[in-house]
């Protein structure tokens, strides 16, 4: 949750100190990458595109911010959801336009449906965020680097200092095993992970 109301964040961006505008970015950053990476990256996505769309976004949203014409009519979250959503949408129809890779444009979400989308991925991130929260940090980054960053068992041995990939499986096993005992405990849960 984050420490900041999404008017005292606005007034943070308009701030003539950097270091303010800086650490509402930060907060917004912390508050909604999970989301967005989730959904571009269950729409055909990989890490990197998550990462640029949500950069683009949060410029688009800051501009809009600084030029007065973002009027606070929805939340912070879910206005910029909604901005990345939209430039994922519009580089995945780019991309079917050059490389008929993507399908018919009919097959793309149209705008009724973001709305629905958007409630559904934000649930899920609050959720997800709130087991991840509760297995602990070694079991989150773990699960994080491989089903979020989509990482290999060697790297993640590698970056977290297992001892070999088999260790690292086992721990991503444990983890998981713990993550679904929790998520069984809500009712009407989504889970995240996929096997």
């Amino acid at each position: 949750m984050s420490e900041f109301t999404d008017n005292h964040l606005l007034e943070m961006l308009s701030s003539l100190d950097k270091k303010v505008r800086n650490k509402a970015l930060t907060s917004i950053y912390q508050e909604n990458f999970l989301a967005i990476s989730t959904y571009i990256k269950k729409n055909k996505g990989k890490p990197e595109d998550a990462e640029d769309i949500f950069q683009d976004g949060l410029m688009a949203f800051y501009e809009q911010v600084v030029k007065g014409t973002f009027k606070g009519t929805s939340s912070i979250r879910t206005y910029l959801f909604a901005i990345c959503k939209n430039i994922w949408i519009k580089r995945l129809r780019k991309a079917s336009s050059q490389r008929e890779i993507y399908g018919k444009e009919e097959d793309f979400p149209q705008k009724e449906d973001l709305v629905l989308d958007l409630i559904i991925t934000e649930e899920e991130s609050k959720q997800l965020a709130s087991l991840l929260d509760q297995i602990g940090e070694d079991c989150k980054k773990v699960l994080l680097l491989y089903y979020y960053e989509r990482k290999r068992m060697k790297e993640i041995a590698k970056t977290l200092g297992f001892a070999n990939e088999q260790v690292a499986k086992n721990k991503k096993n444990r983890c998981l095993g713990k993550l679904k005992e929790l998520a069984h405990r809500i009712p009407h849960f989504k889970p995240f992970y996929r096997e």
